[in-house]
């Protein structure tokens, strides 16, 4: 599953240096081996430079840990997290 790498509090700077704060809305499909399938963004910050943040860090903290014998016979797993 994810890791807390993944899921951590996401800020960007422009140029100006100020820091970019919102909340946003992430979905995110991992594989039965713990590879990462889709992520998408469900609900934008409303900056796209902190929404391009996020995505990179889910992209980036990947490959998860495979599936273990709980999880069945599940071929992936999505989820809602909020960031």
């Amino acid at each position: 599953m994810p890791s807390s790498v993944a899921w951590r509090r996401c800020e960007a700077r422009r140029a100006s240096r100020r820091p970019l704060r919102g909340q946003r809305r992430m979905g995110v499909e991992v594989g039965r081996h713990g590879g990462w399938r889709r992520a998408e963004m469900v609900q934008s910050s409303g900056h796209s430079e902190l929404d391009r943040a996020a995505l990179d860090t889910v992209h980036g903290a990947g490959p998860y840990r495979p599936f273990d014998a709980g999880l069945g016979n599940l071929d992936a797993f999505f989820m809602v997290r909020a960031c």
